[in-house]
């Protein structure tokens, strides 16, 4: 039975990183703060890599590996105020910075990566666009994970910009051409910014700027498109990148974006299980969902993954099960042990699922997922 209703926005796709976790083992997992507030913070952030790398060094780490992560420890304040990496037996292969908050330092070695931190990275940068305008243009600028900034100007006639105050038979005809300049720039800035939000599959435009020219832009702004708008203070940059100029609560908008996609997640998550229709949640369940390659979200809280239950795998994505036998059905004659966390979200990219790192949704294990059809009987 499938549902007739599409779930919500806000979990990850995360094909690419099929092939990092089709790399040789074992794997060695690092999150580490590079808080760039501190004082000499490329020195500070080097001391506690070195922590790290005791203990990995102790648990049988790659040298490779490991010195490959060192190279890129000094400058990642630089970057972002979290270093996440991951590397297989030979290479780098991950490399996030970002801006969490998170302080806890993890070294982790198994022979599965441990992506959970990677994915929220991605879950927290949606894809969305800023709109500074006057009655002039625009400055654009599109925000997306995993890419680089998308800034665009849009300059229209500026001629005839000004209403005239003095009276006489032109004062009429004077303004309407101010008037009607606004609104051709208007149009193309409109133009402009729905090309760029479908570009981008954006789930939030924020716009600034003059009172006027942001109500002339809304209303030739298509529906679908303007339903996405939030209008905050600020005004188009001038003298200044227009990324310099993105007012602050264009972050906070973004955050709040982001909190309201997990709610609307888990709400869907606990509708579909009071109905007892599409969702399953805790460790064995999930497995299983996954194995049979039915999971359309999976929903997992982020743990140490030192911390995580076990479950059994084999060398496939999808062999994967709460115990050695029932992996052992699936043609595995060797079963290993791997930490739920590795394991649950290795079988998710292998069958095109979703990822959605949650808080403390209350779930069984941490773990639940929004299924793509209901199990009969």
């Amino acid at each position: 039975m499938d549902s007739s209703e599409p779930f919500p926005h806000g979990a990850i796709e995360a094909g690419d990183l099929a092939e990092t976790m089709a790399g040789p083992p074992p794997f060695t997992s690092v999150r580490l703060a590079t808080d760039p507030r501190e004082a000499d913070a490329s020195h500070r952030s080097e001391i506690r890599w070195k922590d790290l790398r005791r203990g990995l060094e102790a648990q049988g780490a790659p040298d490779a590996a490991l010195r490959s992560i060192t190279d890129l420890v000094p400058a990642a304040h630089l970057e972002g105020d979290t270093l996440f990496v991951v590397a297989d037996a030979d290479a780098v292969r991950v490399v996030d910075h970002t801006d969490t908050g998170e302080e806890r330092d993890l070294g982790h070695l198994a022979r599965l990566p441990y992506l959970l931190p990677v994915i929220r990275s991605r879950q927290a940068a949606p894809p969305y666009v800023v709109v500074l305008t006057d009655r002039t243009g625009a400055d654009l600028i599109g925000f997306r994970s995993g890419g680089p900034e998308l800034a665009e100007k849009v300059q229209g006639e500026t001629s005839v910009i000004h209403k005239v105050h003095a009276g006489g038979w032109s004062m009429r005809r004077y303004q309407q051409r101010a008037e009607n300049t606004w609104e051709g720039n208007a149009e193309d800035v409109a133009s402009a910014v729905e090309a760029l939000a479908r570009r981008l599959e954006a789930r939030l435009v924020v716009v600034a700027g003059d009172v006027r020219a942001v109500a002339l832009l809304r209303r030739d702004l298509p529906a679908d498109i303007d339903g996405l708008v939030h209008v905050i203070a600020g005004e188009r940059a001038r003298d200044r990148d227009p990324e310099d100029a993105v007012p602050a609560a264009a972050d906070e908008l973004v955050a709040g974006l982001v909190r309201e996609e997990e709610q609307r997640l888990v709400e869907r998550a606990r509708e579909e299980q009071g109905q007892g229709d599409l969702f399953v949640e805790g460790t064995a369940a999930t497995a299983g969902a996954l194995a049979r390659a039915q999971v359309a979200i999976l929903l997992i809280a982020e743990v140490d993954p030192d911390a995580s239950p076990s479950v059994w795998i084999g060398p496939d994505g999808t062999q994967l099960a709460g115990s050695r036998e029932d992996v052992t059905v699936m043609g595995v004659d060797e079963p290993v042990e791997a930490p739920a966390v590795d394991a649950l979200a290795r079988a998710a990219v292998a069958t095109d699922a979703l990822l959605r790192v949650t808080g403390d949704a209350g779930f069984a294990d941490g773990v639940g997922a929004l299924l793509r059809w209901k199990n009969e009987g």
